[in-house]
């Protein structure tokens, strides 16, 4: 799986083995909402979406999304001119 909206190493890459670890820490065994865009499938055959955590603010640490998960560069232009900033 590939989560939409966070740039993560490769493996063999450098922090590959810390993405991996926090990522691990903060979703195995946890519930989680997957949602999906108009691309499910990418390229490498690896399914795509977007990871929602409910009741915490743990994915946040992925982006500047808030405690509302993970948000792709749109998502977070339209959040943005709503708030005005």
């Amino acid at each position: 799986m590939r989560l939409i909206g966070v740039n993560t190493p490769e493996r063999g890459q450098c922090f590959y083995e810390e993405a991996t670890d926090f990522t691990t820490a903060e979703l195995q065994g946890a519930s989680v909402r997957l949602e999906y865009d108009e691309d499910r499938i990418d390229r490498f055959d690896r399914t795509l979406a977007y990871v929602r955590k409910p009741a915490s603010c743990s994915t946040s640490a992925y982006s500047d999304g808030g405690c509302k998960g993970v948000h792709s560069p749109a998502e977070r232009e339209v959040r943005r001119s709503f708030r005005g900033s």
